[in-house]
């Protein structure tokens, strides 16, 4: 017995008179690539693509009399016509469907005046393979059941391996000052009555002043190296008239904890003797300096996060031709935010710098805010999935999750 469904995997019932019989399903064909090279026995071998699998459906019709045969014959027909594409699954292995459409023509065959049967052939489409029904976030969100209409109890699930919603283990805030250069630019900053601020001395400065909370206590730090030429790095901050009503200096890789007195504050640079601080330091790891609020410095970069995602399939989730989703929410980064599959040594890198936005991959999409297309700022390759483990590494920029969606696949 086998039931066929829509590409939203709603059921979809077979014409009165019309009843599923057997389902038939075959072992997937390969394409394989060869070369005879002369002067050698045998062939080259290139390996094989996965070309197809066979599908044959066997179905009873049951009539009336002999012009209500005819109804049901033609209303067969129109109902596979209809259902151009459709899923097919395996009564007693209600988990997993295949996607299938029929091309070639069949003739019913008749037993009797009421009665025939009639085989289909159809083709495995997009894929050759068993996908389950459900996608791996259903999972999550649910739980594993028991029940076989719903998970089934042959599809590999490891009910200790469940999750794929990741939350970082490691507290980390993110840097509130811009390091873009096109934040940045070259001269000299406000003056007070206390402190030497010529222009031949200020080198780079914040092109302009960022937000800050009254009262809130936030943490400071320079941690550049030392090629960075900076020799002293210049705090103002200003009310919301514009007034300057905090200031204070330090030297390379000092940091300070205070006490917010104003709603706007921008950073100076001053170079060591004899030299300046290019624009191009900016972005180019030279200037690390980091603003975050609380008392404690966190360091400039957060540790890399690490977690287990399991395949239960039999079949590696390729991106190109198979449903995976990747998706890590609320990003902070400089750039060069990292996903590693550390099973498969395959390496995602996200080029530019997000403030707290989605970062979509959507099988090869690179999305951001899940609209804007930003491959282009991308190392331009991509996760797989193994069967099995695969372990992952997040590196170079803060998220509040990451998760993984995606169907199993079985040969």
């Amino acid at each position: 017995m086998f039931k066929i469904y829509d590409l939203n995997l709603n059921e979809i019932p077979f014409p009165d008179g019309v009843k599923p019989l057997d389902i038939i399903v075959g072992s997937i064909s390969k394409r394989r690539e060869t070369e005879p090279i002369p002067g050698r026995s045998g062939v080259m071998n290139y390996g094989f693509d996965y070309d197809s699998r066979p599908v044959d459906l066997s179905l009873w019709l049951e009539a009336k009399d002999s012009t209500d045969y005819r109804l049901i014959r033609n209303e067969l027909y129109d109902f596979i016509d209809r259902n151009d594409v459709f899923y097919v699954c395996e009564t007693r292995l209600p988990s997993r469907v295949l996607k299938v459409c029929i091309d070639e023509s069949y003739i019913p065959d008749r037993l009797t005046v009421r009665h025939s049967t009639v085989d289909i052939t159809c083709k495995t489409l997009d894929s050759v393979f068993w996908e389950s029904t459900y996608t791996t976030m259903d999972l999550h969100n649910s739980g594993f059941s028991s029940t076989p209409d719903k998970y089934g109890l042959v599809d590999n699930i490891d009910i200790n391996k469940l999750q794929y919603r990741f939350e970082p283990e490691n507290t980390f805030n993110p840097n509130l000052i811009p390091l873009n250069q096109g934040d940045w630019e070259n001269g000299s900053r406000w003056s007070s009555g206390t402190n030497n601020n010529a222009p031949e001395n200020i080198r780079l400065k914040m092109e302009s002043a960022i937000s800050i909370t009254v009262g809130q206590t936030y943490t400071i730090k320079d941690d550049s190296p030392y090629n960075s030429r900076i020799h002293q790095f210049m705090v103002h901050v200003f009310d919301s008239d514009g007034n300057m009503v905090q200031y204070f200096i330090r030297n390379r890789g000092a940091s300070n904890a205070f006490t917010a007195e104003g709603t706007r504050l921008a950073i100076s640079l001053i170079a060591m003797d004899g030299l300046n601080i290019p624009l191009d330091y900016v972005g180019g790891d030279r200037i690390r300096i980091k603003l975050e609020r609380g008392s404690a410095y966190t360091g400039i970069e957060p540790r890399p996060e690490t977690f287990t995602v399991y395949n239960a399939g039999n079949v590696t989730i390729e991106p190109e031709s198979m449903m995976l989703n990747i998706i890590a929410n609320t990003v902070y980064t400089d750039g060069d935010f990292t996903i590693k599959n550390l099973t498969t040594g395959e390496v995602f890198i996200f080029k530019a710098s997000l403030s707290g936005v989605s970062l979509l991959l959507r099988g090869v999409n690179v999305l951001v805010s899940s609209i804007n297309n930003r491959f282009r700022d991308s190392n331009k390759q991509f996760i797989s999935l193994a069967p099995g483990d695969n372990e992952f590494e997040v590196s170079g920029g803060t998220f509040n999750h990451i998760r993984f969606d995606f169907k199993y696949l079985y040969k």
